[in-house]
């Protein structure tokens, strides 16, 4: 748990699945020199597994998915701080007031800072301060739920991340091969985490 401007930012939960993965399985397939569909299963997790990889080094979605993001108050400063990387969209803003009504809050009071890294929700001047919540330690009073990701479309995800997917997967690929067991997933090419650092946001949540 991390506190901003005097809220203490409980979770960041993924609520929805990226609707495809920012590499296919023919592109995985023509890069490991793969032609045959006995290993499309093992090909496949092993796309996935990389892409939580590098997903989880770069501290940010590739493809673009939604979060729910819980506070036990609302800051005491202007913004809320999204820690998903680049936000695309704010869905709703939902608190609980002081006599326990849950209400949602007016889109017209904030705006999305989506051009910044992480993204945040802005309150608009003419809002003049957050609302009042219920407040207990530990308990959330404050929801909001943000799309954060690149892109719904595997083509907007930089190409060095695609490469650093590919990368893993090969390596990890071969090591599947070579020794005819699970795969160990600690280790991958140094590129890997190279490329990666590059686009990486700070951890927050």
């Amino acid at each position: 748990m991390l506190a901003i401007d005097g809220a203490t930012y409980l979770s960041n939960t993924e609520s929805t699945s990226p609707a495809v993965e920012p590499i296919t399985l023919a592109e995985a397939k023509a890069h490991l020199r793969v032609t045959h569909s006995a290993e499309d299963a093992l090909i496949t997790s092993l796309i996935v597994a990389a892409r939580n990889y590098v997903e989880g080094l770069t501290n940010r979605p590739l493809i673009q998915r939604n979060y729910l993001l819980k506070l036990d108050r609302f800051p005491a400063g202007y913004e809320i701080v999204l820690p998903a990387g680049k936000a695309s969209a704010v869905s709703v803003i939902r608190y609980t007031d002081v006599g326990g009504t849950n209400i949602t809050y007016a889109s017209t009071n904030y705006a999305l800072d989506g051009a910044r890294l992480p993204g945040s929700v802005v309150m608009q001047p003419s809002a003049g301060s957050w609302p009042t919540t219920r407040y207990q330690p530990g308990l959330a009073s404050v929801e909001v739920t943000y799309t954060a990701g690149y892109g719904a479309a595997a083509a907007s995800v930089p190409q060095a991340l695609r490469q650093a997917i590919l990368m893993a997967l090969a390596y990890w690929y071969d090591v599947a091969r070579e020794t005819a067991s699970d795969v160990a997933l600690s280790e991958v090419p140094h590129g890997v985490e190279a490329l990666c650092r590059l686009y990486q946001v700070p951890r927050f949540a």
